[in-house]
């Protein structure tokens, strides 16, 4: 029996780099065909390279509904429609609520929540029984934490578009999911750390397995979501892939 994923559609946000990038590698080794949708080109073009087998970088700034929409219509253009979809791409910043201008806060659910929302209602229609949607949420969509009240608030309301987005479209034969990564060995992570926002060492003794996770590792999680056999009947779910971090709550 050949891989579920073999020869499905599937189109990726933030593809360029880190999990978006680590995603639409695995994938590829399962045989998906790939839209591949990022702001930056030349990251975009590279991935597809890499990739081969098909695979079409597209770019657009996804806080730009216009951008949004000729990356949807192009990708759907190329494709015909889209067995699975992958809202990958995010934004976060590390500031007290006093001092965050309000564009930031805005910017920040544009990327994280309202994007989604829109790439989400505009594939819907064109996906097939038994299609896939993932949504990239976070632990802090799960837990709240200082200092990060945009990417708290917006993965919060990502986790609960997931949901619902699976009770609207379970009849339409979608599963939409969740997933949620802990720290992961991201270019954004170690910029946070490089400026001091937060400490390796103490993430790493907060999370129980002792380490950071991998954009791999958040790639497999995508990837089993995205599975018409292995999880055919998992919807409206967030998948923890943190190393333990959401379930330690000793001090």
């Amino acid at each position: 029996m050949g891989d579920a994923l073999a020869g499905k559609r599937v189109l990726i946000t933030g593809a360029g780099a880190n999990i978006g990038a680590a995603t639409a590698r695995a994938l590829a080794q399962r045989g998906a065909r790939l839209a591949l949708v990022d702001r930056d080109a030349d990251r975009a073009l590279a991935i597809a390279k890499e990739l081969g087998n098909g695979a079409a970088p597209l770019t657009a700034d996804v806080t730009r509904p216009e951008e949004l929409e000729a990356a949807a219509q192009a990708a759907l253009d190329r494709f015909g429609g889209f067995d699975g979809l992958v809202n990958n791409a995010g934004y976060g910043y590390v500031t007290p609520i006093l001092e965050t201008p309000p564009p930031d806060f805005a910017y920040t659910l544009a990327i994280n929540l309202t994007a989604p929302y829109l790439l989400s209602r505009r594939i819907a229609p064109h996906m097939p029984n038994g299609s896939a949607i993932v949504n990239l949420i976070s632990i802090y969509g799960v837990v709240a934490a200082p200092d990060r009240a945009g990417y708290c608030a917006s993965k919060a309301g990502l986790a609960m578009l997931t949901r619902v987005q699976a009770i609207e479209w379970a009849s339409r034969g979608i599963r939409v999911n969740g997933i949620a990564p802990g720290y992961i060995e991201t270019d954004e992570v170690a910029a946070l750390v490089r400026d001091g926002k937060v400490a390796l060492d103490a993430i790493q003794r907060r999370t129980p397995m002792g380490r950071l996770g991998t954009p791999a590792e958040i790639a497999e999680g995508v990837a089993f979501l995205l599975d018409g056999r292995a999880a055919s009947y998992l919807t409206g779910h967030i998948l923890g892939v943190d190393g333990g971090w959401a379930a330690y709550g000793y001090v």
